[in-house]
Protein backbone atom coordinates (compact mmCIF):
# COMPACT_ATOMS: atom_id res chain seq x y z
CA UNK A 1 0.00 0.00 0.00
CA UNK A 2 1.07 3.37 -1.00
CA UNK A 3 2.14 5.96 1.37
CA UNK A 4 0.37 9.21 2.23
CA UNK A 5 1.78 11.92 -0.04
CA UNK A 6 2.01 15.82 1.18
CA UNK A 7 1.36 18.05 -1.68
CA UNK A 8 1.87 22.14 -1.65
CA UNK A 9 1.28 24.60 -4.26
CA UNK A 10 4.12 26.78 -5.11
CA UNK A 11 5.49 29.63 -8.13
CA UNK A 12 9.16 29.48 -9.42
CA UNK A 13 10.69 30.52 -6.12
CA UNK A 14 9.58 27.66 -4.10
CA UNK A 15 11.60 25.28 -7.01
CA UNK A 16 14.29 27.08 -6.68
CA UNK A 17 14.27 27.03 -3.21
CA UNK A 18 14.40 23.27 -3.72
CA UNK A 19 17.30 23.47 -5.74
CA UNK A 20 18.79 25.81 -3.22
CA UNK A 21 18.10 23.73 0.07
CA UNK A 22 19.23 20.16 -1.64
CA UNK A 23 22.50 21.96 -2.19
CA UNK A 24 22.68 23.21 1.65
CA UNK A 25 21.80 19.63 2.56
CA UNK A 26 24.89 18.47 1.37
CA UNK A 27 24.02 17.02 -2.02
CA UNK A 28 25.52 16.89 -5.20
CA UNK A 29 23.04 18.30 -7.37
CA UNK A 30 22.35 17.86 -11.16
CA UNK A 31 19.42 19.61 -13.07
CA UNK A 32 18.72 20.63 -16.78
CA UNK A 33 20.72 22.80 -18.55
CA UNK A 34 21.08 24.04 -22.33
CA UNK A 35 24.20 23.27 -23.85
CA UNK A 36 25.22 23.03 -27.57
CA UNK A 37 21.09 23.41 -28.35
CA UNK A 38 19.87 20.03 -26.21
CA UNK A 39 18.97 19.64 -22.72
CA UNK A 40 21.60 17.73 -20.94
CA UNK A 41 22.24 17.84 -16.90
CA UNK A 42 24.51 19.85 -15.22
CA UNK A 43 25.75 20.27 -11.63
CA UNK A 44 24.03 22.82 -9.92
CA UNK A 45 26.53 25.93 -9.32
CA UNK A 46 24.89 28.74 -6.84
CA UNK A 47 23.05 31.24 -8.92
CA UNK A 48 22.16 28.75 -11.23
CA UNK A 49 18.48 28.26 -12.52
CA UNK A 50 16.55 26.08 -14.77
CA UNK A 51 15.94 27.11 -18.17
CA UNK A 52 13.07 29.09 -18.90
CA UNK A 53 10.94 29.29 -22.75
CA UNK A 54 12.49 26.50 -24.54
CA UNK A 55 10.15 23.54 -26.19
CA UNK A 56 11.92 20.83 -28.34
CA UNK A 57 11.01 20.02 -31.93
CA UNK A 58 11.70 16.18 -32.27
CA UNK A 59 10.76 14.10 -35.20
CA UNK A 60 12.40 10.61 -36.30
CA UNK A 61 16.05 11.60 -36.21
CA UNK A 62 15.74 15.00 -35.48
CA UNK A 63 16.06 17.13 -32.67
CA UNK A 64 15.69 20.85 -31.83
CA UNK A 65 15.09 23.26 -29.55
CA UNK A 66 13.34 26.46 -29.43
CA UNK A 67 12.93 29.41 -27.82
CA UNK A 68 9.07 30.72 -26.70
CA UNK A 69 7.70 33.61 -25.16
CA UNK A 70 6.37 31.92 -22.13
CA UNK A 71 8.10 31.29 -18.76
CA UNK A 72 7.51 27.45 -18.51
CA UNK A 73 10.88 25.89 -16.60
CA UNK A 74 9.69 22.36 -18.61
CA UNK A 75 7.91 22.59 -21.71
CA UNK A 76 10.81 20.73 -23.73
CA UNK A 77 10.09 16.56 -23.65
CA UNK A 78 12.96 14.31 -22.51
CA UNK A 79 16.45 14.97 -23.89
CA UNK A 80 18.90 13.14 -25.61
CA UNK A 81 21.21 12.66 -22.29
CA UNK A 82 20.55 9.74 -20.65
CA UNK A 83 20.88 9.97 -15.99
CA UNK A 84 22.55 6.36 -15.93
CA UNK A 85 26.38 7.19 -15.50
CA UNK A 86 25.54 9.65 -12.93
CA UNK A 87 24.51 6.42 -11.40
CA UNK A 88 25.95 3.78 -12.84
CA UNK A 89 30.01 5.53 -14.07
CA UNK A 90 31.42 3.80 -16.97
CA UNK A 91 34.61 3.61 -14.98
CA UNK A 92 35.32 3.74 -11.65
CA UNK A 93 38.17 3.20 -8.51
CA UNK A 94 37.94 0.36 -6.85
CA UNK A 95 41.34 -0.02 -5.57
CA UNK A 96 45.45 1.03 -6.79
CA UNK A 97 48.15 -1.06 -6.26
CA UNK A 98 51.94 0.89 -6.06
CA UNK A 99 54.99 -0.85 -6.10
CA UNK A 100 57.75 0.87 -4.15
CA UNK A 101 60.80 -0.71 -5.34
CA UNK A 102 61.29 -1.94 -9.28
CA UNK A 103 62.40 -5.28 -8.50
CA UNK A 104 60.05 -7.79 -9.53
CA UNK A 105 59.97 -9.11 -6.23
CA UNK A 106 58.92 -5.97 -4.55
CA UNK A 107 56.09 -5.87 -1.96
CA UNK A 108 53.02 -4.10 -3.65
CA UNK A 109 50.57 -2.04 -1.42
CA UNK A 110 46.84 -2.43 -2.12
CA UNK A 111 44.15 0.49 -0.80
CA UNK A 112 40.84 -0.41 -1.15
CA UNK A 113 39.21 2.87 -2.48
CA UNK A 114 36.73 4.40 -0.07
CA UNK A 115 33.32 6.33 -0.92
CA UNK A 116 34.12 9.76 -2.28
CA UNK A 117 32.23 12.71 -2.93
CA UNK A 118 28.64 14.17 -1.50
CA UNK A 119 25.49 11.75 -2.01
CA UNK A 120 23.35 13.03 -5.68
CA UNK A 121 20.31 14.90 -5.70
CA UNK A 122 19.11 14.28 -9.29
CA UNK A 123 16.36 16.90 -10.19
CA UNK A 124 14.09 16.95 -13.37
CA UNK A 125 14.06 13.21 -14.47
CA UNK A 126 11.04 11.83 -16.40
CA UNK A 127 8.74 9.72 -15.78
CA UNK A 128 10.65 7.44 -18.52
CA UNK A 129 13.64 8.20 -16.59
CA UNK A 130 12.28 7.35 -13.68
CA UNK A 131 11.17 3.89 -15.70
CA UNK A 132 14.73 3.57 -16.71
CA UNK A 133 16.10 3.65 -13.08
CA UNK A 134 13.55 1.17 -11.89
CA UNK A 135 15.02 -1.44 -14.25
CA UNK A 136 18.83 -0.41 -12.88
CA UNK A 137 17.27 -0.80 -9.88
CA UNK A 138 15.66 -4.72 -10.85
CA UNK A 139 18.79 -5.71 -12.54
CA UNK A 140 22.00 -4.44 -10.48
CA UNK A 141 20.16 -4.56 -6.74
CA UNK A 142 17.57 -7.09 -7.20
CA UNK A 143 18.69 -9.92 -9.03
CA UNK A 144 20.53 -12.13 -7.31
CA UNK A 145 23.90 -13.75 -6.36
CA UNK A 146 24.16 -9.49 -5.02
CA UNK A 147 24.01 -6.02 -5.54
CA UNK A 148 25.98 -4.32 -7.59
CA UNK A 149 28.12 -2.17 -4.96
CA UNK A 150 29.07 0.94 -6.96
CA UNK A 151 25.47 1.30 -7.74
CA UNK A 152 24.39 0.21 -4.57
CA UNK A 153 26.46 2.78 -2.74
CA UNK A 154 25.38 5.70 -5.11
CA UNK A 155 21.34 4.96 -5.39
CA UNK A 156 21.11 4.11 -1.47
CA UNK A 157 22.08 7.84 -1.10
CA UNK A 158 20.52 9.37 -4.08
CA UNK A 159 17.73 11.94 -3.72
CA UNK A 160 15.56 12.31 -6.85
CA UNK A 161 13.39 14.52 -7.79
CA UNK A 162 10.94 13.74 -11.12
CA UNK A 163 8.99 16.15 -13.27
CA UNK A 164 5.44 14.76 -14.74
CA UNK A 165 5.91 15.61 -18.31
CA UNK A 166 3.19 18.02 -20.19
CA UNK A 167 4.33 17.94 -23.38
CA UNK A 168 5.59 14.42 -24.10
CA UNK A 169 7.06 14.67 -28.01
CA UNK A 170 5.66 12.89 -31.15
CA UNK A 171 8.46 10.07 -30.82
CA UNK A 172 7.99 9.30 -27.38
CA UNK A 173 6.94 6.03 -26.62
CA UNK A 174 6.01 6.76 -23.07
CA UNK A 175 2.16 5.19 -23.47
CA UNK A 176 2.90 2.22 -25.82
CA UNK A 177 5.16 1.00 -22.79
CA UNK A 178 3.45 2.28 -19.84
CA UNK A 179 5.98 4.67 -18.65
CA UNK A 180 4.03 7.90 -18.51
CA UNK A 181 3.78 10.93 -19.09
CA UNK A 182 3.17 11.12 -15.44
CA UNK A 183 4.49 9.00 -13.01
CA UNK A 184 2.16 5.67 -11.95
CA UNK A 185 0.64 6.64 -8.05
CA UNK A 186 2.26 3.13 -7.38
CA UNK A 187 5.84 4.34 -7.82
CA UNK A 188 8.02 4.54 -5.27
CA UNK A 189 11.13 4.83 -6.83
CA UNK A 190 11.45 8.32 -6.05
CA UNK A 191 11.47 11.28 -3.38
CA UNK A 192 9.69 14.65 -4.70
CA UNK A 193 7.57 14.64 -7.89
CA UNK A 194 6.55 17.94 -9.75
CA UNK A 195 3.84 19.01 -11.98
CA UNK A 196 4.00 22.32 -14.47
CA UNK A 197 0.56 23.64 -13.99
CA UNK A 198 0.92 26.52 -16.87
CA UNK A 199 -0.65 29.93 -16.44
CA UNK A 200 -3.43 31.59 -18.48
CA UNK A 201 -0.99 34.01 -20.78
CA UNK A 202 2.09 32.92 -22.23
CA UNK A 203 3.85 35.65 -19.70
CA UNK A 204 2.27 34.35 -17.04
CA UNK A 205 4.23 32.74 -14.57
CA UNK A 206 3.75 28.63 -14.10
CA UNK A 207 2.64 27.13 -10.86
CA UNK A 208 3.83 24.12 -9.43
CA UNK A 209 2.69 21.19 -7.55
CA UNK A 210 5.31 19.41 -5.03
CA UNK A 211 4.56 16.21 -4.12
CA UNK A 212 6.56 14.61 -1.27
CA UNK A 213 6.76 10.86 -1.81
CA UNK A 214 9.67 9.57 0.78
CA UNK A 215 10.01 10.81 4.13
CA UNK A 216 12.96 12.39 2.81
CA UNK A 217 10.61 14.61 0.55
CA UNK A 218 8.66 15.29 3.26
CA UNK A 219 11.49 16.69 5.39
CA UNK A 220 12.52 19.02 2.42
CA UNK A 221 9.16 20.04 1.59
CA UNK A 222 8.74 21.32 5.27
CA UNK A 223 11.69 23.79 4.58
CA UNK A 224 10.50 24.70 1.16
CA UNK A 225 6.37 25.44 3.16
CA UNK A 226 8.16 27.25 6.08
CA UNK A 227 10.84 29.74 3.14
Amino acid sequence: MSRARTSVVVGPDGVSCLIEELDRAGYEVWLPAIRDGSVVSRRFRPGDDLPVGYVSEQSPGSYRLARTDDRSRFGWAVGPQPWKPLLHPPDVTTMTMTMTQPASDAPVSVTVATKEGKPLALFGLRPCDLAAVDKLDHVLLECPPSAEPTYRSRRDDAFIVVVNCGVPAATCFCSSVDTGPHVDDRSDRHDVEITELTGPTSSTEPDYVIDSISERGDELLAVVIAA
